[in-house]
């Protein structure tokens, strides 16, 4: 059993680091789309663009040695629980997602009645890809919390 808790600590870890990694990844992505003319938000947009991408691919390699590591538990580690947790963690993620387009359109609607420009279709579909991965990874980490 102590293998088994060992690999579910280990993936919460890795789930965690790929989240943050992705969100920094892209989030450096996306400041460098919202302020294209300014040098020090383009060189820490950079930084975090480079260091995420670094930590997301060195969990993608994590996530492949613990699949390995992890293949004669396979049955132990996705047991009823962990079924029902990842299934919350995807509708909470979308419902996360469809809560945010309604906010989107609502400030669209406001946006209109304004001398503000209307909102940039690139930058609000990064930031729903963003959101639509980091919202349901984070959930699941948090109902797997006490798994472990």
């Amino acid at each position: 059993m102590a293998l088994i808790d060992t690999l579910l600590a280990r993936r919460q870890k890795l789930l965690l680091m790929a989240a943050f990694g992705f969100a920094m990844w892209q989030g450096g992505q996306l400041l460098a789309k919202m302020f294209p003319i300014d040098d020090t938000t383009q060189a820490i947009a950079l930084a975090m663009t480079l260091v995420g991408a670094f930590q997301w691919a060195a969990c993608s390699f994590g996530f492949i040695h613990y699949s390995k590591k992890a293949k004669p538990e396979r049955d132990a580690l996705n047991d009823e629980l962990t079924c029902r947790n990842r299934g919350y963690a995807f509708t909470f993620g979308y419902t996360v997602l469809v809560g945010f387009i309604m906010f989107l359109f609502a400030l669209n609607a406001i946006l209109e009645q304004t001398t503000f420009p209307a909102l940039n279709a690139d930058f609000i579909i990064h930031g729903l890809m963003i959101i639509g991965i980091i919202a349901p990874t984070l959930r699941f980490v948090w109902l797997e919390r006490d798994n472990a």
